[in-house]
């Protein structure tokens, strides 16, 4: 068998390579100040001369436990306070209804309520 054919564990060369490309996203990712990705490891690499498929960075960086720095603002919706009591219903809604449809609730905004 030569050393780049297939068997049944995937090519032969895939573990010397995957250490070698374990080196090169290591060396790149610490020349960048532990800010580039996946993408930009992957383009700076190609830049080097280095033929390597997104996919396979991708998946050594997870295995190295390497994450590039994601723009923008996480998310947070409200996070209520559960010691806090709710506050009380002053206008004293209902909701219940007689039979299954038949609780119609309407909305009116203030801005139209004024007129």
């Amino acid at each position: 068998m030569s050393p780049g054919e297939p068997t049944r564990q995937g090519y032969r060369r895939a573990p010397l390579r995957d250490l070698v490309l374990k080196a090169d996203i290591r060396r790149v990712f610490d020349a960048s100040f532990s800010v580039y990705g996946v993408r930009k490891v992957w383009q700076q690499l190609g830049r080097e001369g280095k033929d390597v498929a997104r996919c396979t960075i991708a998946r050594l960086m997870r295995q190295m436990g390497l994450q590039g720095i994601v723009r923008g603002r996480e998310v947070r919706t409200t996070v209520s306070n559960p010691a806090r009591a709710c506050p009380l219903d002053r206008v004293n809604r209902q909701f219940h209804a007689p039979r299954p449809n038949a609780l119609w609730l309407s909305y009116r905004p203030a801005h139209t309520m004024a007129r």
